[in-house]
């Protein structure tokens, strides 16, 4: 090759080097740290966090969001020492309620404490049964609900009404394979209104509903139904004793998510999902406005607990590993997403005690929320939350179950959150404890 011609290719082959370098050295650089908007929530209860707001607007349903700080909730440890612990007499409960079937209970407006189950032996009747405490030591006898057809099962906690009435909902099975219904009829203080037949479902056996009244006091039934391939939700109305057609509310998505639905307050109802195809963002819609919003934020856990609060504040629970000095402990995981959709800082009220029983949590008519637990160093703490930025707690001042282990079975509170009532078995053995505490103390 001639000399000349060598010299026109050294400005190409310089070029070319320097490309190689070049791509070589932006290879080799490590990846920018993720902002902490994009870090998933920590398990450490104290530190700082950011939450994703989203504009609540159906005009861009993936809007662009600017992460903001969002503080950890203030719990602040009340004197439990000072709560008016009371400890009555527990029912027998005959016929036996099954294992897997614990009993529900309700406070009506005069503090009475009422029990609700189905038996454990269809021999016995397969009917809703009920008592309630008269004083004195003494329960009421036990008695039908009312003699439904078919087989009852009492899934569903009753609803105190702000009239004192006590509302219930059970399901019922006509016959082995279905038809499915949801019943219901109410308790003024002396007797039992005729039972009513709400919904009828051909085949889910896995049928479901929860009262709730919305601003207008009227009382409603949400049911989720299932056709085998996808949950359906209906809300019906009971106007003039008489319930309405059912009325489907669903999110206008277009596919398939896991909904969490809860009615609010004023009985509107919010659908709060999760969704696979944009990496588990939070989806949100109403049955008022159910054009589907998408917010970044996202629960770490999978398996999670969803409790709507009276400030449409949506409360997740669950429980999961927490580190502790030597090893690690089950824990309470508590977060909360405000109604902004804003994601607030993941807590653990367990601490370093780890949980020795299952969490338990109740609600009143209003929607205030009260949770219970117990932890390995064998007490009992029940927790308010105050929305996302407030908690109380308190130490339930009990005595030492002895030789036996507690589990708390069923927890109820009165229509004006001012009592509060927890069921408790105890094993081995077939005992069982009924404590009920002052909450305005």
């Amino acid at each position: 090759m001639k000399p000349r011609l060598i010299l026109a290719f050294i400005p190409l082959l310089l070029a070319l080097m320097l490309a190689c370098i070049t791509v070589q050295t932006v290879a080799t650089q490590p990846p920018a740290a993720p902002s902490v908007a994009q870090q998933e929530p920590g398990n450490i209860p104290l530190l700082p966090t950011t939450a994703t707001p989203v504009a609540l607007s159906t005009d861009n349903p993936q809007p662009t969001t600017t992460a903001i700080p969002i503080s950890q909730p203030q719990v602040t440890q009340k004197d439990g020492a000072a709560l008016n612990v009371e400890l009555l007499p527990v029912p027998i409960f005959k016929p036996v309620f099954p294992p897997n079937a614990i009993p529900s209970m309700a406070i009506d407006s005069s503090g009475s404490v009422h029990f609700f189950w189905h038996p454990y032996m269809s021999s016995s009747g397969a009917f809703i049964y009920y008592t309630d405490y008269a004083g004195g030591g003494k329960w009421t006898p036990i008695a039908k609900v009312a003699e439904t057809l078919g087989t009852s099962q009492m899934r569903f906690p009753p609803l105190v009404g702000t009239d004192g009435h006590i509302h219930l909902l059970w399901f019922n099975s006509l016959s082995m394979g279905g038809p499915y219904r949801l019943m219901y009829a109410s308790f003024d203080g002396q007797a039992w209104s005729p039972e009513e037949e709400v919904y009828r479902s051909k085949a889910n056996s896995g049928l479901s509903g929860r009262l709730f009244f919305d601003s207008q006091s009227t009382l409603h039934v949400l049911v989720t139904d299932s056709d085998m391939i996808a949950d359906h939700y209906f809300d019906l109305a009971r106007v003039n004793g008489v319930w309405s057609s059912p009325v489907e509310v669903k999110p206008d998505l277009g596919r398939y998510a896991n909904w969490h639905v809860l009615p609010d307050q004023a009985g509107v109802i919010h659908f709060y999902g999760q969704d696979a195809l944009t990496d588990n963002k939070l989806l949100f819609a109403t049955s008022a406005n159910p054009q589907v919003v998408t917010n970044h934020a996202v629960i770490a856990a999978h398996d999670f607990q969803t409790v709507l609060d009276n400030t449409d504040t949506l409360y997740y629970s669950w429980t999961g590993q927490v580190p502790v000095p030597g090893g690690n402990v089950t824990g309470l995981h508590f977060q909360c997403l405000d109604s902004s959709l804003n994601l607030w800082l993941e807590i653990i009220p367990t601490g370093l005690s780890g949980l020795a029983s299952n969490v338990l949590v109740a609600q009143d008519e209003a929607l205030q929320t009260l949770y219970a637990w117990e932890t390995a160093d064998g007490q009992i703490h029940l927790m308010q939350p105050h929305g996302c930025a407030q908690a109380d707690m308190w130490t339930m001042p009990l005595p030492a179950p002895g030789k036996n282990t507690r589990e708390l079975a069923s927890l109820a509170v009165d229509a004006s959150f001012k009592k509060a009532c927890l069921f408790i078995l105890l094993h081995p053995g077939n005992a069982h404890e009924l404590f009920c505490v002052d909450l305005n103390q």
